[in-house]
């Protein structure tokens, strides 16, 4: 049985898709490949391990890197020091925003 289709999750997109991970032109450029790629994850290590404890909470060890300033609205930024704070995953999972489908960002619902 084929499934229905969805309009792509990506902002803006008029395209409709049956695939999770959206039409076919988002598909190709996933932020996670793009983004968060092979210098992001050595950025990322060599951050956490300088900033240890989530700087946050400061009871947890950090795990994440998470970007005060966005990197969709500041790329430039992305392997930036001054733009990283490294946090555990519950105080990550605060404050990261999520993205609606209409294009607005939203706060992720706390358990």
């Amino acid at each position: 049985m084929k499934q229905a289709l969805r309009p792509c999750p990506w902002p803006g997109c008029p395209d409709l898709t049956d695939r999770p991970k959206g039409c076919a032109r988002h598909r190709a450029t996933d932020p996670a490949t793009t983004i968060y790629n092979a210098a992001w994850r050595t950025f990322a290590r060599a951050y956490l391990r300088g900033h240890p404890t989530c700087e946050v909470c400061r009871r947890r060890p950090a795990r994440e890197v998470h970007h005060p300033d966005s990197v969709a609205l500041a790329p430039q930024r992305r392997l930036d020091h001054t733009n990283a704070i490294a946090l555990c995953h519950d105080c990550h999972r605060q404050a990261t925003p999520t993205v609606r489908s209409d294009g607005a960002f939203s706060r992720r619902r706390t358990r």
